[in-house]
């Protein structure tokens, strides 16, 4: 949604709508993690975590707000930073106006109003949604609710942790269905299912390769080789004295270089972190701080491969305003704010991890 949006506000504007089409995009893709809100990526990334820190201790919990201090401040710090590089650098250079885009043939879709019919059924999800948000907020926050933790009476840990996901599953059921409903797209609850499965061809890839990661994590748990790599690479780390700041670097960089040929996140993760996870914790890191250094990498470079599964859209939306847009146009720009966010997020880390921040509630750096 983001990138098209962008790139039409620039071209009412009379400035350069490809640069905006990759502005939305390196936003929403190499700023990927950071959030004000509890994501579906923490929900999926501390499962994963959660279940390789449990192959060296049976005990440990891994929560959704595992890194949510550390990505608050990150979308407020990168938004700052990014802003300040557009304006003082890249927009003087790379957001010229081009007599070409005078005559973008704009498809007349691109360019059609909303109908009140459409607003009113907007509204009426906003407001079904929101009070469905305020209702889980309610349950959550008052003391003695229903969501919080029975036993200890707190947020985290809490029934509201445990159970995001199908929280989070109603809620973009119950907006979709009062939007639906009011625009004649779902006259029937089997309409619901269908657009449900249509949507779930999307994560086909994913739910094929859950299956083999399942096994392999099984499989590293069962026979002690996680702990017993862990072991090894954590003394050899050791003595090698390569245990600090070094380390959370090059833990960045692989997670980087691995990001421009397999772009699945929780793909990546649930064969890295079986490793990654035991390692830092007999080095003394939490699995929290492990998993947000493979954030970092992961996040930043996803505006510049070309497998990410959204370039090819991008490179669409851009033939919009100019035929013979390729590849390299798209990447000459990407690559600048895929570098300013990995600097600016390693600064964040480390200055982090100096100070001793707790990364979430309850997620300390070390152990």
């Amino acid at each position: 949604m983001i990138p098209p949006l962008s790139a039409a506000l620039f071209y009412s504007r009379r400035k350069d709508p490809i640069f905006g089409l990759i502005l939305g995009y390196v936003a929403a893709s190499a700023g990927f993690t950071a959030n004000i809100f509890i994501a579906g990526t923490d929900v999926l990334l501390a499962g994963i975590t959660d279940a390789a820190v449990k192959i060296v201790d049976p005990n440990y919990n891994v929560y959704p707000t595992a890194n949510y201090y550390f990505m608050v401040a990150s979308t407020i710090i990168l938004t700052i930073v990014g802003t300040v590089f557009t304006v003082k650098y890249a927009m003087p250079r790379f957001a010229r106006w081009d007599e070409e885009y005078e005559h973008a043939q704009v498809p007349p879709e691109y360019l059609t109003p909303l109908t009140d019919k459409d607003m009113k059924a907007l509204k009426k999800a906003i407001l079904a949604a929101g009070g469905y948000f305020l209702l889980m907020f309610l349950l959550t926050i008052i003391p003695n609710g229903p969501l919080r933790d029975p036993v200890k009476n707190t947020i985290v840990p809490s029934t509201f942790l445990r159970g995001i996901v199908p929280i989070l599953f109603l809620f973009f059921v119950i907006g979709g269905y009062v939007y639906g409903k009011s625009v004649g797209t779902v006259k029937r609850p089997s309409d619901m299912l269908n657009y449900m499965v249509e949507s779930m061809k999307t994560m086909a890839s994913y739910i094929v390769i859950v299956f083999p990661i399942a096994n392999f994590i099984y499989t590293f748990t069962y026979t002690n080789m996680a702990s017993i790599l862990a072991i090894k690479l954590a003394n050899f780390l050791k003595s090698a004295g390569f245990t600090g700041i070094g380390l959370f670097i090059a833990i960045i960089f692989v997670s980087t270089f691995i990001n421009l040929f397999i772009t699945s996140g929780s793909s990546k993760w649930a064969f890295l972190a079986p490793v990654i996870v035991p390692m830092m914790y007999y080095l003394g890191y939490s699995p929290e701080w492990a998993q947000l250094l493979y954030r970092i990498g992961d996040s930043s470079t996803n505006a510049v491969t070309p497998l990410m599964s959204y370039f090819p859209v991008i490179l669409g939306y851009a033939s919009v305003y100019k035929k013979d847009v390729g590849i390299g146009t798209i990447i000459s720009r990407t690559v600048l704010y895929s570098m300013v966010f990995l600097v600016t997020w390693i600064v964040m880390a480390i200055v982090w991890y100096l100070l001793g921040l707790p990364l979430g509630p309850g997620a300390p750096i070390r152990l």
